[in-house]
């Protein structure tokens, strides 16, 4: 039986050293052939990304406008249905109030998303700063900035308050610099054992995705002369998430948690 889980164990092994072997070999692949590719039509990819970033830079205010608003306004419109909802609750109908939760966190998710395009197309909006003719686009386009997170910061604050009058015990202001702080010391042990799971999935995937962004950078760097300072803040990026997450793991363990 012992020799049989030996054999097994070794199996495994192999089988993951190979499977190991299988993505260099493929990723090697890919890269070489996308060299390859990109060398072959370098000045095609570069006059067509060049136009790519202008049309973005004069397309942004509209598209901030018209992305925010529409996103915003659905998640405003969750919240006043979660609203009417969650006041419409008696009290004792579990699985009724867990999908009023369930429609405020989706909501918070639209909201935060949302935002995470408003920067985005921010960065395309600094490209118009630069030029004198596009400078009123681009400060224009820098106050829509500006009042789209006001409102999707005013809204995810509505969000929590929210969910903290269906959650009394739930303590926090969503403006306070202590806020997650405050919120995961007032979940119940099953909630921050949720949170901590999610965490550490999202900490896996960015630790999948920081190398293939530092690679995707370094043909940006050769190909676009995109330069290196993208590669370094991703890769600070990186190390500032690896050692905090290796700093506070040493720190439970001397704890004995």
């Amino acid at each position: 039986m012992k020799r049989i889980k030996q054999m097994k164990k070794i199996n495994s092994e192999r089988k993951i050293l190979f499977q190991f072997i299988a993505v260099l070999i493929v990723s090697g692949l890919i890269g070489g052939l996308t060299g390859i590719f990109f060398t072959d039509h370098e000045k095609w990819i570069v006059y067509f990304a060049s136009e790519f970033q202008q049309l973005m830079a004069d397309l942004s205010p509209y598209l901030m406008t018209v992305i925010g608003i529409a996103g915003l306004l659905s998640s405003f419109l969750i919240y006043r249905t979660a609203q009417r909802r969650a006041s419409e609750w008696d009290q004792e109908n579990e699985e009724y109030i867990d999908q009023v939760e369930r429609q405020i966190e989706r909501g918070i998710i639209i909201t935060e998303i949302i935002q995470i395009f408003i920067f985005l197309f921010l960065g395309f909006l600094f490209l118009n700063l630069k030029d004198k003719k596009n400078a009123v686009a681009g400060l224009s386009g820098c106050f829509i900035f500006l009042v789209l997170s006001v409102v999707s910061m005013v809204l995810q604050r509505a969000y929590i308050h929210l969910m903290q009058k269906i959650n009394p015990e739930k303590q926090g202001d969503a403006f306070e610099f202590q806020f997650q702080k405050k919120w995961i010391g007032s979940c119940d042990e099953l909630e921050r054992m949720k949170i901590y799971e999610s965490s550490y999935y999202s900490f896996q995937a960015l630790q999948k995705c920081f190398p293939v962004a530092v690679g995707i950078l370094l043909f940006a760097e050769v190909y676009f002369e995109a330069g290196v300072l993208p590669i370094i803040v991703v890769c600070l990026l990186w190390l500032i998430q690896t050692v905090a997450y290796k700093r506070h793991a040493m720190k439970l363990r001397r704890k004995g948690k």
